[in-house]
C-alpha cells in the first residue's frame, strides 16, 4: 500500500479538497473527511481516496470513526 495521508475539511471547493487532490496525483493514499460524505462524493470516485465523514470538533465522532484505532489516529 503506498504512503498515506489524512486530509480534514475536503468539501467542495475547499483548500482540504485540493491537498487531497495534490496528495492523490503524487501517488498517495488519501483518507479525505468532511463532516458529512454526501459532501465528498466527487473525491469518492477516484482511485487511491478513501472518504470518511468525520467531524474533527465532536469526540463521539472520533470514537466512530474507522480511524479511531489506527496509527493515523495518533497524528
Amino acid at each position: 500500500m503506498p504512503e498515506s495521508v489524512l486530509v480534514t475539511g475536503c468539501t467542495a471547493g475547499s483548500a482540504g479538497e485540493g491537498l487531497a487532490l495534490a496528495f492523490q496525483a503524487r501517488g498517495l493514499h488519501v483518507f479525505a473527511t468532511a463532516r458529512k460524505l454526501s459532501n465528498l462524493e466527487n473525491l469518492s470516485k477516484l482511485p487511491n481516496i478513501t472518504t470518511i465523514a468525520l467531524d474533527v470538533t465532536s469526540p463521539e465522532s472520533s470514537k466512530c470513526s474507522p480511524l479511531h484505532n489506527s496509527r493515523l489516529a495518533c497524528i
